[in-house]
């Protein structure tokens, strides 16, 4: 477990960045079009994203890619080239659904008074979203990501299984066929573990986010 961890290490920390990056853009820019052709467009292609079979995506694009890049690499780990295949597998459907989650809260904080007081106030309609809405837009969607990224860490055993990357979901398919009872219990195991200690670091990172907590806390 020790010896794959490395590389699901990667591979979750790659895939997680670029949904977070695509699912805030798109949730951001559909909340600040709502109700407008933009909006029904991002909502369309995010629901899209979040309805595509991880398995099949993967193996679509392992197919496109073979077809028109002869030499991309296809499995294994090779270096940076070959992560781009199974991060894009990961990222998309995660980004769909974080910009749903971030365009339902963004706009219910369009909503609220405080953002509302801001506008009076004749700030831009950007920099509201950015410094006072997407404050808390943010909160749901730290804790999706947290859990995602336990899961992502625990290894991912489709992906890796479709591009023959050499982590643990692998390592736990591999046990399961080989009906190896110590290692299931040992992926398990860290899994759980794995999901006990992002769960700690996303309410610590709450307490940073929403001073209301601290507030709390020291009251």
């Amino acid at each position: 477990i020790a010896d794959r961890f490395p590389a699901t290490a990667l591979l979750a920390a790659a895939a997680m960045a670029l949904s977070l990056i695509l699912g805030i853009a798109m949730g951001a820019i559909a909340a600040a079009y709502r109700g407008r052709a933009t909006d029904n467009v991002l909502l369309v292609i995010s629901l899209a994203l979040v309805s595509i079979p991880v398995f099949w995506l993967g193996t679509m694009l392992l197919i496109a890619v073979a077809a028109t890049i002869r030499s991309f690499p296809l499995g294994g780990y090779s270096g940076a080239t070959s992560l781009i295949l199974p991060t894009l597998t990961l990222a998309l459907g995660s980004a769909g659904y974080y910009s749903r989650v971030l365009h339902t809260s963004l706009c219910d904080a369009f909503d609220q008074d405080y953002v509302r007081t801001a506008r009076g106030k004749g700030l831009s309609r950007t920099r509201v979203m950015l410094k006072h809405a997407m404050a808390n837009a943010l909160l749901p969607l730290v804790t999706l990501a947290g859990l995602d990224l336990a899961g992502l860490l625990s290894g991912v055993v489709l992906t890796e299984t479709v591009f023959n990357w050499p982590g643990i979901g692998r390592l736990a398919a591999d046990a399961v066929f080989n009906l190896d009872i110590p290692l299931i219990m040992g992926t398990v195991l860290f899994s759980a573990f794995l999901i006990v200690v992002v769960n700690l670091l996303v309410d610590l990172l709450y307490a940073w986010l929403d001073p209301r907590i601290r507030l709390a806390e020291i009251g």
